[in-house]
């Protein structure tokens, strides 16, 4: 019997690393096209965790306008060794600053 299942691609492995932090494995299954679980079980095998829910921490208005300001000119790689933040938290932030600065 043949495994029918796609092998994880280089460029799948490193949006999994930037993605999983902050995104529950279930919206990654749209993402990736995956089950749930597989997306568990590869990132357990790529050693990468997920923030707990509980510890993500509320950022204030002028940290999302200086990561705004920062992602405008440099990449999210670059803004989050900038803020001491992960990339995972610099890409949340993207995504919500619509929401936060309205």
């Amino acid at each position: 019997m043949t495994n029918k299942r796609p092998r994880w691609t280089f460029q799948e492995d490193r949006l999994l690393e930037d993605l999983y932090p902050t995104l529950s494995a279930s919206e990654l299954s749209l993402v990736f096209g995956r089950p749930a679980e597989g997306i568990r079980y590869r990132a357990r095998l790529l050693g990468i965790k997920a923030e707990k829910r509980s510890n993500l921490r509320l950022h204030s208005r002028a940290k999302y306008e200086r990561v705004l300001a920062l992602y405008a000119r440099m990449t999210a790689r670059d803004v989050s060794q900038e803020m001491g933040l992960t990339l995972g938290q610099v890409k949340m932030m993207i995504r919500n600053a619509p929401s936060v600065l309205a």
